[in-house]
């Protein structure tokens, strides 16, 4: 267990984090931004509180109202972030501060990682507990247990519909048991859907204990990065459509799918899939077998997506099951067009605060493949093969409503963590 302290001396967490390792998806993408805003803020209080002393007590009334604003009072001048994880490898570990305490406990699954986790909470004695993803949930709350340790507070985050989990389980009943007498234990559980809401409470997690608080997206940041230079991969016919999918390449993201409804469309257009995972060859046999060698591409899962995606004419997503995809956020926060299905969870929640067009849901597949077909339709700038780069051009718009954005979602999670 290797430990990365920010003081010599480990002093006892206030709040942890949990989470199985810092990949590229959308759950680890969350955390990475919870946890890199509230090491901010707790440096803002500490900034606060160097200055009220220096000031003599002058700024006494000033650090009062912050840390009553952001639910930070009751841990006085500074409390410590840290973060357990099973592996410090992914690439949201950059976005997480030096000054969070990293706690990396090893072990190749949750299940195996129990025991050690137990010692962690032993050991620490954190005030807060943070967790997310369902299994590594289970994990936690049975580690709290067996530790004999209670924290102060508990807070839990289901990336996914409950139904998805379950499904994927061999003993089906005892995944509906655990979340039933597990969530129960904790104080607030966060889901990002309303449809993932309703399967807890049905599952018998009480209804006072779940909170519905869509994910974060940094909006500024998004769009700055949005300004680097990227390199589209070398498509027949560069003038056509471009449509962008980005996720793991799994059954559940249903790139499969993508790539038969653009074979099916009465119009050509470019598709382009960002992303690893176990798919990966069946999908370039598709791609072979439905004809579009030349017209649809995948590269690899990249650090900054955000340039190809300002480059698509609408973002593409063929989810089979979804909380709320991250990806789609980031999509509107650069103004594009969102094609989803009726199975990406959170979208169709926020699918009242958008206009007709920026975010469309199709309940069929002939229903999506109309929509890419109207989209190509409209389509009439051309597209030189030789550009690589966005700087010359200018974002459309976000979006994105500003119920989602960081600061409005962080008073939500302060409200949910801290418990004022």
């Amino acid at each position: 267990m290797n430990n990365h302290s920010r003081d010599n001396e480990m002093k006892l967490s206030d709040c942890t984090f949990c989470l199985p390792s810092f990949s590229g998806g959308g759950a680890e993408r969350v955390f990475a931004n919870l946890i890199s805003e509230l090491v901010r803020r707790d440096r803002y209080a500490s900034q606060n509180s160097h200055k009220k002393k220096m000031d003599n007590g002058k700024n006494e009334s000033s650090k009062v109202a912050y840390d009553e604003a952001s639910g930070l009072a009751e841990f006085g001048d500074s409390f410590s972030v840290n973060c357990i994880v099973m592996s410090e490898q992914g690439a949201m570990r950059k976005l997480i501060p030096d000054t969070c305490n990293l706690i990396n406990i090893g072990g190749n699954s949750a299940k195996s990682s129990l025991l050690r986790l137990v010692m962690v909470f032993r050991w620490q004695k954190p005030k807060i507990v943070i967790s997310t993803m369902a299994y590594f949930n289970f994990i936690i709350i049975l580690a709290l247990i067996f530790s004999l340790h209670r924290p102060k507070r508990v807070l839990l985050r289901e990336a996914n519909v409950p139904s998805s989990t379950i499904e994927s389980l061999r003993i089906r009943w005892l995944g509906r048991f655990l979340y039933k007498w597990l969530y129960n234990r904790a104080d607030i559980v966060v889901c990002n859907s309303s449809e993932t809401m309703d399967e807890l409470v049905a599952l018998g997690v009480d209804r006072s204990r779940v909170a519905l608080i869509p994910n974060p997206v940094d909006i500024c940041s998004v769009r700055k990065q949005a300004q680097d230079a990227c390199s589209l991969p070398n498509f027949l016919d560069p003038s056509l459509p471009l449509f962008v999918s980005l996720g793991r390449l799994t059954k559940q993201k249903g790139m499969d799918r993508l790539i038969s409804w653009v074979a099916s469309m009465r119009s050509a257009a470019n598709l382009l899939i960002i992303g690893h995972g176990p798919e990966r060859d069946e999908l370039d046999r598709l791609i072979e077998s439905n004809g579009l060698i030349g017209r649809a591409k995948i590269i690899d899962f990249q650090d900054n997506p955000f340039p190809f995606m300002s480059n698509a004419d609408a973002v593409l997503f063929g989810s089979r099951w979804e909380g709320l995809p991250n990806v789609a956020l980031e999509a509107l926060a650069l103004g594009k067009q969102v094609v989803a299905t009726t199975r990406c969870g959170g979208l169709l929640d926020m699918k009242i605060f958008l206009d007709d067009q920026a975010l469309l849901i199709a309940d069929t597949d002939e229903a999506y493949i109309a929509m890419l077909n109207r989209i190509v339709d409209r389509h009439h700038s051309t597209r030189n093969i030789k550009k690589a780069s966005l700087r010359e051009n200018k974002l459309a718009d976000s979006k994105l409503p500003s119920d989602y954005n960081l600061n409005s979602v962080m008073e939500k999670y302060e409200k949910a963590i801290f418990g004022r």
